[in-house]
């Protein structure tokens, strides 16, 4: 089958039980392009930092939003490759520590 060297080809890895996450994303050739990317296996109340090793933070949202909505990657020259990384807190002991408080 021919190949499409304006193509994307994206990689995801997960870490840390999907509170750590790194995006690699190639585009093919040096046209413009866009691609939204839909991570997997992120949890889905935590919020995550959002990260682009060339363009910095992006923003903040919620693992559903991101899985559900996306992140959009726009080439327009320059490098082809992009790398994100996604980043929740460790789950919160503020529940624990609260359940110790009302024991008490």
């Amino acid at each position: 089958a021919p190949v499409d060297e304006s193509a994307w080809e994206v990689v995801q890895e997960v870490a840390d039980q999907g509170r750590s996450v790194v995006i690699l994303a190639f585009k093919g050739d040096d046209t413009d392009g866009r691609l939204v990317v839909r991570p997997r296996q992120l949890v889905a109340d935590a919020t995550y930092d959002v990260r682009s090793i060339d363009a910095g933070h992006l923003g903040s949202a919620t693992g559903a939003q991101i899985m559900t909505d996306g992140i959009e990657l726009v080439h327009a020259g320059g490098s082809r490759a992009h790398i994100l990384l996604l980043v929740a807190p460790p789950a919160s002991d503020t529940k624990a520590h609260q359940s110790n408080q009302a024991r008490h």
